[in-house]
């Protein structure tokens, strides 16, 4: 897949020494995600640490096996009779973490820098289901390992999917491709973890956890699973993009640009950068998402439908569908209107592959008229590319990592 974005292997000497400053500074005080944070420790001293395991659910047929990875986490593939047939416990994840209940964060002040909405059980499964492109969810806890105690562990009630909507099976699904036989081998990326910076780290992770739900409702919730895409995507972006931009000069390119006038006679140009600073990440959302996906592109599916089922994937046709898609997700979260009805069906077989677009030039359905101008893609290619692109930036942000290291004197 290909990258069209500039690595440090062609940075100058002046280029990488402001990512070096940029990393020092976007590294100082901030601590990364619990899984992160956890593997650290390990690295430092991990000398009668506990180990604890937690089933993960999955409908996908599981390959490979994990039990032997360096670090605290091991992925222990358990065979389940089902085979991908339906929803079953088919990875065991290991864990190893401190006794006792960690450092205590001050309770001085409100600090959600690091929160997601879930625990570094759920963060593992996140991320190996960004990876993987499956449905992953944990189950409780079945089993612990105490220093100095039984060698076979300590077995704890098991519950079956705790707190989770069982995803809805449709003969045709939503995202084919969550479906079928997938290999934990696949998960590599997951043991380069810690390569990342904190802050790359935790931005990673969040939005591996939109993903991790956009697919675990796509067939249920079509229309929703499109926003938590979508958003996922918006995660990334606005990371990627922090601090490229002045927020002065972003200020003055936006729309309200009349405001920087209003600011220099209310208090003059310290007024103006205070204020910059404060709304600059809300400005030009709809350009930074499409300017993420351009950026981390994939090519085209492998197999693909005959050309009148294709999605048409030049740089005119995909921006102009990226920003329809971007419009939608406004108009669900401002308007309460959902995503086209005819974007969120399952695809037609057409030849042995999926459409990539709904098939029509007019579709209707709940009351609602579509064009086929205003529906451009169907959910599952939306899927394909969200979740590369989010790959492929992944993948950068770890060959910039290794590049800086290597030219770095």
């Amino acid at each position: 897949m290909k990258i069209i974005v500039k690595t440090l292997s062609s940075c100058s000497r002046q280029e990488l020494d402001e990512f070096q400053r940029r990393e020092k500074k976007s590294s100082k005080n901030i601590i990364g995600p619990a899984v992160y944070e956890n593997w650290m420790k390990w690295n430092k001293d991990h000398k009668d640490w506990i180990a604890c395991e937690y089933p993960l659910f999955t409908d996908t047929h599981i390959t490979g096996d994990l039990s032997d990875l360096p670090g605290p986490y091991q992925f222990i593939n358990l065979v389940p009779s089902s085979l991908g047939e339906c929803l079953a416990p088919t990875v065991m994840l290991r864990i190893a973490k401190p006794q006792g209940m960690g450092d205590i964060p001050s309770m001085k002040q409100t600090d959600d820098s690091r929160f997601h909405g879930g625990t570094i059980v759920d963060e593992i499964a996140a991320l190996l289901s960004l990876q993987m492109g499956i449905r992953f969810k944990t189950g409780k806890l079945t089993r612990c390992f105490l220093p100095g105690a039984d060698p076979k562990g300590r077995p704890r009630a098991f519950e079956m999917l705790p707190d989770l909507v069982t995803p809805r099976y449709l003969p045709r699904p939503v995202v084919p491709s969550a479906r079928g036989a997938h290999s934990l081998n696949q998960s590599g990326l997951f043991s380069h973890l810690l390569e990342l910076r904190p802050a790359e780290a935790i931005t990673l992770v969040r939005a591996a956890r939109m993903y991790q739900d956009a697919i675990w409702i796509c067939e249920s919730q079509p229309a929703l699973a499109w926003v938590l895409l979508v958003c996922a995507v918006e995660t990334a972006a606005n990371h990627w993009r922090e601090g490229d931009e002045n927020p002065v000069k972003r200020l003055e390119a936006s729309s309200v640009s009349g405001l920087i006038h209003i600011l220099e006679e209310a208090g003059g140009k310290k007024l103006v950068k205070k204020i910059a600073g404060i709304i600059a990440p809300y400005l030009g959302a709809t350009r930074k998402f499409i300017d993420f996906v351009m950026t981390f592109l994939p090519e085209p599916p492998d197999k693909r439908p005959p050309k009148y089922a294709q999605l048409n994937w030049n740089t005119s046709n995909m921006k102009k569908a990226l920003r329809k898609i971007y419009g939608y997700r406004s108009k669900t979260l401002h308007g309460g209107t959902p995503f086209p009805a005819p974007m969120c069906d399952p695809p037609g077989k057409h030849g042995n592959e999926p459409a990539e677009i709904p098939m029509g030039s007019t579709r209707s359905a709940h009351g609602g008229v579509w064009v086929a101008a205003d529906i451009p893609m169907l959910l599952w290619v939306f899927e394909y590319i969200a979740r590369n692109a989010l790959i492929n930036w992944w993948r950068l942000m770890l060959k910039n990592k290794a590049r800086f290291r290597h030219n770095s004197p």
